[in-house]
């Protein structure tokens, strides 16, 4: 019965310790700046991920550009979605996750565009 407790105990306090430690590693001073980094790269890929859906658009037809995936690396995901709304109207939704490897958060940015077809 004494190992059985003991035994329980090293758990728990296994999993405290790596509680503690991923608190503190998300505490750390790089990780602000690991969230701004992020947030402003998703911010630039969303822009281009707009920027290169307007230039599909004036290429192609809506049918080859209404759904577009980007992936610049393994942490990055960007996708866009072009959505009718009524005749002469596009909605385009863009967005992009990232994986922060420093505080194994998922940060998302989401942006919805009007676009005008002519």
């Amino acid at each position: 019965m004494r190992e059985a407790f003991c035994s329980l105990y090293a758990v728990f306090m296994l999993a405290f310790v790596a509680m503690c430690v991923g608190f503190i590693i998300a505490l750390s001073p790089n990780a602000p700046f690991s969230h701004i980094y992020a947030y402003t790269q998703l911010q630039l890929y969303a822009k281009s991920m707009y920027e290169m859906q307007i230039m599909c658009l004036k290429s192609f037809d809506y049918g080859h550009c209404q759904h577009q995936e980007f992936t610049p690396n393994s942490q990055y995901h960007i996708q866009s979605h072009l959505t009718p709304f009524g005749d002469s109207l596009l909605l385009l939704d863009v967005s992009a996750q990232v994986h922060n490897p420093i505080t194994s958060m998922q940060q998302n940015v989401l942006n919805r565009h009007i676009i005008l077809k002519r």
